[in-house]
């Protein structure tokens, strides 16, 4: 009975040590190879920003909703930024 009980604990504790490496190991895999963030190109950045006069042409109730709370928005951006165009500001700049 005694020899049983420490060949119990003796597997016992190989399982959890090898349970652990294993862990460890599928651990680093997760976070280099199947969750790895993309990086956005200088290009992405600067097509999801915004500018102040794009903020200054919505209406009033756009300014004021609540994020998620009022369904989508797509409806109510002003046509410039649905065609990609850039504002009028940034026209004028490039000239």
């Amino acid at each position: 009975s005694t020899g049983g009980a420490m060949m119990f604990l003796l597997l016992s504790i190989w399982m959890a040590m090898h349970a652990a490496v294993v862990a460890q190991s599928y651990e680093t895999r997760l976070l280099t190879q199947i969750v790895r963030l993309p990086i956005p190109s200088w290009e992405e950045i600067e097509g999801c920003r915004t500018c102040g006069s794009e903020f200054e042409q919505v209406a009033v109730k756009q300014m004021l909703r609540v994020p998620f709370l009022t369904g989508r928005q797509e409806g109510c951006l002003p046509k410039s930024a649905l065609a990609g165009t850039p504002p009028a500001s940034a026209a004028m700049d490039m000239s």
